[in-house]
């Protein structure tokens, strides 16, 4: 994805989690667990599509949102956008 999309799209993260240091992944793994406030970090940060597993916690959590909707998914990925 960064390197097709960038720089019309930023990625928020990706799998090189030693770039990113400890802090980040931190809040990464809050928003991805689905733990309370995760809808306001990804406001605060900006972030508008969502590419994840279908499994996780937060893909539960975006499908029950209305703020979000769902633009693409398949078994090993769901893409969701922000209304």
């Amino acid at each position: 994805m960064i390197w097709r999309l960038y720089p019309e799209c930023r990625v928020y993260i990706d799998g090189r989690a030693d770039i990113y240091g400890d802090p980040f992944i931190n809040e990464y793994l809050r928003i991805e667990g689905g733990e309370p406030g995760w809808d306001a970090s990804l406001s605060l940060d900006g972030v508008q599509i969502v590419l994840i597993e279908p499994g996780s916690s937060l893909a539960k959590d975006l499908r029950q949102s209305q703020d979000w909707e769902i633009a693409f998914s398949d078994e090993q990925s769901i893409l969701f956008v922000h209304r």
